[in-house]
């Protein structure tokens, strides 16, 4: 059986950002000193400085998504280490890059 967690979040621009484990940003801000960031619905990375890892999810089937990760892999490539994940035809993830 699988073990779920729920886990409370906060949107930033609250009191107590800076103490919150998980806090919802909209723009480049790091309030909580977060070691993790992830993308998504769009939002694309252009700099992962103070990070220890940066998650861009997007939809692999969407042109337009896919050229905008082209672009941002371009931007980011210099500076960090890059890996690519892409599903099978069976549906297992398998780093491509």
């Amino acid at each position: 059986m699988p073990t779920i967690i729920f886990w409370p979040t906060e949107f930033e621009g609250g009191d107590c950002d800076a103490r919150q484990p998980i806090l919802l940003v909209a723009g480049p801000g790091n309030p909580n000193g977060a070691q993790v960031r992830f993308f998504v619905d769009g939002a694309i990375p252009q700099d992962a400085h103070g990070y220890e890892r940066v998650l861009f999810m997007f939809d692999g089937h969407d042109p337009e998504i896919v050229d905008r990760a082209r672009a941002a892999w371009k931007v980011l490539q210099p500076d960090n280490t890059l890996a690519y994940w892409q599903q099978d035809a069976r549906g297992a993830w398998v780093k491509k890059g």
